[in-house]
C-alpha cells in the first residue's frame, strides 16, 4: 500500500512538475499572476528567495472586491504599476531578516530603482515539509512592466544573490 501512494506521488510531481509540487506541500514559489517569472540565477545559501507580481488590474479587482463586501465605494489603490513581493525563507530567525536586503529592479543591464528589505520581525515557522522563518517585502513599481524585467535580490551580509525574470503575458 506504502509503494502504490509513493508511486502516486511521484506520478503526481512529473505530470504537474516540481513548483506545482512545492505549492503542495506548502514550500513557497515565484508566482506571476498571468505574468511568468523564472529564476535566472540561484544562490548556494540554505533557504529561498521567492518573487511575486501583482499587477495593477490584480489590486483594484482586489479593492473593488473589499469595497463590495465592505458595502462602500472602492479606494484608489497606490501602486499603479503593481508591486513585487519578495519572500525569504531562512533556517533561523536572524537570516531570515530582510532588513539587509537590496532588492534591484533592472532592464536591460540597467538599474531601474532599488529598494531596501523590509525592517520587520520575520514570521515563525509553519508546520509544514519547509519549516522556515519568513519575511516578506514590497517594492511598487515605478514602471509597469512593458515586456520584462529583472529582479536582483542582494543580501550583503549573507554574501549571496538571486535573480528572477519577470515577463508580460505573450500578446
Amino acid at each position: 500500500m506504502r509503494k502504490a501512494v509513493w508511486g502516486l506521488l511521484g506520478l503526481a510531481a512529473v505530470l504537474s512538475g516540481c513548483a506545482n509540487m512545492d505549492k503542495w506541500a506548502g514550500v513557497p514559489v515565484s508566482e506571476g499572476n498571468g505574468y511568468e517569472i523564472q529564476q535566472t540565477e540561484k544562490s548556494k545559501r540554505w533557504g529561498r528567495a521567492t518573487v511575486e507580481y501583482v499587477p495593477y488590474e490584480m489590486l483594484r479587482a482586489r479593492e473593488a472586491e473589499a469595497a463590495k463586501l465592505a458595502m462602500r465605494e472602492p479606494e484608489e489603490t497606490p501602486f499603479k504599476n503593481g508591486y513585487i513581493v519578495v519572500r525569504i525563507d531562512a533556517p533561523t530567525l536572524e537570516t531570515a531578516k530582510s532588513k539587509f536586503l537590496e532588492i534591484i529592479v533592472a532592464k536591460d543591464g540597467e538599474v531601474l530603482q532599488r529598494a531596501k528589505g523590509a525592517d520587520k520581525v520575520p514570521m515563525p515557522p509553519h508546520r509544514n515539509t519547509w519549516d522556515m522563518w519568513w519575511s516578506t517585502t514590497l517594492v511598487g513599481l515605478k514602471s509597469p512592466i512593458e515586456d520584462y524585467v529583472d529582479v536582483v535580490v542582494v543580501d550583503p551580509v549573507a554574501n549571496y544573490r538571486d535573480a528572477f525574470r519577470i515577463s508580460s503575458p505573450a500578446q
